[in-house]
């Protein structure tokens, strides 16, 4: 997302619902496949649960409870739609939201083609 236009409401949401904010930072191609980069995806939604609270609680020095059930995905272009993805290929409940600006919605489009 435009860090200068969406930073301030989106950084507002996140801290007024206390909420688990991902965005993608993909990995272009050629350097990277299309496959490999949804499958960078996947892993990282394996990754989230595992190891985020205690990658969290480190540097804090304090016990911190994350809570997985309010997860909200957020990006745009090529990144939006990772995160379409994401929400549809997750388990039901595991996002709460997803915001994708600009992003493609089908591979079949004129647009894309």
């Amino acid at each position: 997302m435009d860090r200068g236009t969406s930073a301030l409401w989106v950084t507002d949401f996140v801290l007024h619902e206390l909420i688990i904010l991902t965005e993608y930072n993909y990995i272009e191609l050629p350097v990277s496949t299309g496959l490999e980069i949804v499958e960078h995806v996947s892993q990282f939604w394996r990754w989230l649960p595992a190891d985020l609270t205690s990658l969290v609680a480190s540097p804090t020095e304090r016990e911190i409870e994350l809570d997985g059930t309010r997860v909200f995905v957020i990006d745009a272009s090529a990144g939006g739609y990772l995160a379409i993805q994401s929400a549809i290929t997750q388990p039901a409940g595991s996002i709460k939201a997803v915001i994708a600006a600009y992003s493609m919605l089908s591979l079949r489009s004129a647009v894309f083609g």
